[in-house]
Parts: structure tokens; sequence; C-alpha cells
């Protein structure tokens, strides 16, 4: 075995690229799964949809006091009905103290232009309606761009966490201050924080 290393490199080397041929299918955040729904009512909706130019809804919620008028929304109406993407705007209100404004694109959720239009939304939000006014976005976009940035954001804190772990676990098997320590110098590399990402 050791009179042809390289014959023993290349071979555990395919071993491994094989064991992990999968992983490169491996997607982070969402990823709508079209074929696999596809025989499903929900597929079939989503397919006739997507093709109509309606694959996403955002929903722009405009809290307002009891009793007042609902909130102006056609200066936000008319500034989304330039953006490119939006295929659709109305406002409603509950007549009591909620203004809604239901934002339909062409961009499906699983889509990362979606979440640039959810910032979009909500930068025409903030300067097209008055400025004390409480913005609120929802939707299945909105809800993922908030879950990506709240996932961002508590990377470092995972990053802690994991070498804490990581040095406790070798200051037990190694008896030594050393060892952990040395490693947790070295710190995450750029992969592990995009892993936890």
């Amino acid at each position: 075995m050791m009179r042809h290393p390289w014959v023993c490199l290349f071979g555990a080397l395919a071993v491994l690229c094989l064991a992990a041929a999968p992983a490169a299918n491996l997607r982070v955040g969402l990823h709508v799964d079209r074929a696999a729904l596809s025989d499903s009512g929900a597929g079939t909706g989503l397919e006739q949809m997507e093709r109509d130019g309606f694959a996403n809804v955002t929903f722009v919620a405009l809290p307002h006091p009891a009793g007042t008028d609902p909130v102006d929304t056609s200066a936000l109406i008319t500034a989304l009905t330039a953006e490119p993407h939006v295929t659709h705007s109305s406002a409603l209100d509950n007549g009591r103290d909620l203004t809604v404004v239901a934002v339909g694109d062409d961009l499906p959720v699983d889509n990362p232009a979606s979440a640039v239009l959810v910032r979009t939304i909500r930068s025409l939000a903030a300067d097209s309606l008055p400025a004390r006014q409480p913005v609120f976005t929802g939707g299945p976009a909105a809800a993922l761009v908030d879950y990506r940035a709240a996932t961002d954001a508590a990377v470092g804190q995972v990053a802690i966490i994991v070498l804490a772990g990581a040095f406790l676990l070798m200051l037990v098997m190694f008896r030594s201050l050393l060892l952990p320590l040395k490693a947790v110098a070295m710190g995450p590399s750029p992969g592990m924080v995009d892993t936890l990402r």
C-alpha cells in the first residue's frame, strides 16, 4: 500500500468526491422544489401564478388610530406602479384601524431578486407616506428577508459558541491548554462563517 501512495491518495479523493456529490445540490435559504410539487394542487397553482406574473404577494400594513380615515396610499401605489416587477397593487382597509396595501409581483419567492424588491417596497413606503406613519411589511418574501437579516446578525454569536465548545472539548480530550488556545486563535474560517449563515 505504501509503495504506491499516489494511487491510494487519488483513490481516497475519488471516494470522498463521490460521497460529497449530493452536496452540490444543497442550497442555503428557501428553494421551492417545483418538480416535487408538480402533481399537487399547490404546485399547479404556483405554476399558474408564476406563468401569469403573480408569483408573490407582499403586504404593507399601515396601522392608524381607530375612528380615523384610512391611510392615503395613492402616492405609494403610484410609486409601486412604476416598479418593473410589480404587476398589481391595491389598498384595503378594515374600517377600524388598519390599511393594507397588497403588492403582487412576478418574482418567485425563492428568487434572490424578490429580496431586492421587498427592500424597494419598504423604501417607497417610507418615502411616499406621511413621516410618522408606522409601516410593516409581511408575506413570504418579506419574512425571508427578515429571517436572513436575523440569521446574519446571529452569526457572530454562533461562531463564539462554536469556538467555546471546541475549546472545551479539546481541553478535555487533549488535557492541554496550548492546543485549544491555538485552535481558537486560528478562529473560524470564512467557510465556517458561510456555513453558519
